[in-house]
């Protein structure tokens, strides 16, 4: 891609929730490695690193994750690197 194609580019700067994710083989055939109603996080920032994030639906939580304050203290536990 060209330096004039970046320029008309818009920008998907943000937090986003995917509706879907989907393989489709050389074969044609369409698979849906996290089942069909894949959940998920894909963040895009502005400098251009992106995280992408896709779990099961129905995946089965631990016993530490189901406890309150769980997503806080995972949080607490990364740090921005520049």
């Amino acid at each position: 891609m060209g330096k004039d194609n970046r320029k008309n580019r818009v920008p998907i700067v943000g937090e986003w929730k995917p509706v879907s994710f989907m393989i489709r083989k050389e074969s044609g055939e369409e698979v849906y490695p996290f089942g069909e109603d894949a959940r998920g996080s894909i963040i895009c920032t502005e400098s251009g690193r992106y995280f992408v994030q896709l779990t099961r639906a129905d995946r089965i939580l631990k016993k530490s994750e189901k406890q309150p304050g769980f997503a806080m203290s995972r949080r607490e536990g990364f740090r921005v690197v520049k």
